[in-house]
């Protein structure tokens, strides 16, 4: 986190809906950020009632039998994430994230130059069979007999 976390309610409300409306599970330094911007903040008070309250009811409203296997799983899954989300990512991870975003580009770099090279193809061969001049009407079957004728 920076050096000031929460400058504004919205920062506090975004760690509200990350971490819930319960303060004693944050992460501990920024449980004690969200303490002091509670102590100083009127709309920050005012978000954590609300979320609170949110929570109440979804707890009461929501009813549904889980299958506690499940819940161990996603409960598992989550606290893995957090804990990749913390750790700096490696030189490694970081030259994989690099080599598949350049895979993407030279793939959609390709895939466009095709659709140029197509198109000015199809001008081509559409200004040598006499498309767009007054009077004549070039079709699909024109310019495949003249390209068939041109290239066999």
């Amino acid at each position: 986190m920076s050096s000031k976390p929460f400058q504004t309610s919205r920062d506090f409300a975004d760690a509200l809906d990350r971490f819930g409306a319960d303060l004693q599970s944050w992460p501990e330094e920024l449980r004690h950020e969200g303490n002091a911007m509670l102590e100083r903040s009127d709309d920050a008070r005012k978000l954590l009632r609300e979320a609170r309250i949110v929570h109440r009811v979804l707890s009461e409203r929501l009813s549904v039998a889980t299958d506690s296997h499940l819940v161990n799983a996603i409960l598992e899954r989550k606290s893995e994430l957090d804990k990749a989300a913390r750790k700096p990512l490696s030189a490694e991870d970081a030259m994989k994230g690099v080599a598949a975003a350049r895979g993407t580009l030279l793939k959609r770099g390709i895939a466009a130059a095709v659709l140029v090279g197509s198109g000015v193809l199809a001008g081509s061969l559409l200004s040598q069979a006499g498309g767009g001049t007054a009077g004549h009407s070039t079709t699909l079957t024109d310019i495949a007999s003249y390209a068939e004728s041109f290239y066999l």
